[in-house]
């Protein structure tokens, strides 16, 4: 079983799926999920709307909890770590944009990111250290990260071609070290008590 806490872009379902997991998934609102029930018509997980900082989700309720493209737009970032392993029991995987990658470059960048893409809007920064320290003081150890893409993700938008951003960013990191320049990040941190 895994738990999305604020999974309502349904980027897990499919890896989940394939795993052969149960998938819940915790959002803010109803609404949160229209486009994962757009998308998948047949998931069978739970939908939780809840709140994403203190849930009422029970303590180590979760042996997975994942958190996707959340950490960047909440306040309490450090609140909603917390909460992401006190809900879980062995294995918390984030995902955030690094503040050491082209993203240090962002507010610059971000009129024409807004013309490209619509509907886009501000977000935090944050360092590999910063949020392995949070989780260190909450009883977790990173185990596993991946650093996602050297491009700014504008770029690849503009783009518009999976084959010709697989180039480039193959090409990126032959020069750049995707695991420490790559943005967002995916860290994985397991329970120090199990």
């Amino acid at each position: 079983r895994a738990l999305d806490v604020g999974g309502g872009h349904a980027q897990n379902v499919e890896v989940t799926e394939k795993l052969g997991m149960k998938l819940d998934v915790l959002g803010s609102d109803d609404a949160c999920f229209d486009y994962l029930r757009s998308k998948y018509p047949n998931f069978n997980g739970a939908l939780i709307v809840g709140n994403l900082v203190q849930s009422e989700l029970k303590d180590s309720s979760y042996p997975i909890v994942m958190s996707y493209r959340i950490l960047a737009h909440i306040n309490d970032w450090k609140a909603h770590i917390s909460e992401l392993c006190r809900i879980s029991s062995q294995t918390v995987i984030l995902e955030f944009p690094n503040v050491n990658s082209v993203n240090r470059i962002a507010d610059a960048l971000f009129g024409l990111k807004k013309k490209i893409e619509g509907n886009t809007r501000t977000y935090q920064l944050f360092s590999r250290n910063q949020i392995v320290e949070e989780f260190k003081e909450n009883g977790f150890s990173l185990v596993g990260d991946e650093g996602q893409y050297i491009a700014p993700m504008v770029v690849h938008r503009a783009l518009k071609s999976a084959a010709i951003s697989k180039v480039l960013e193959r090409l990126l990191s032959l020069i750049l070290p995707q695991k420490y320049l790559g943005s967002p990040l995916i860290l994985k941190f397991e329970n120090l008590g199990n």
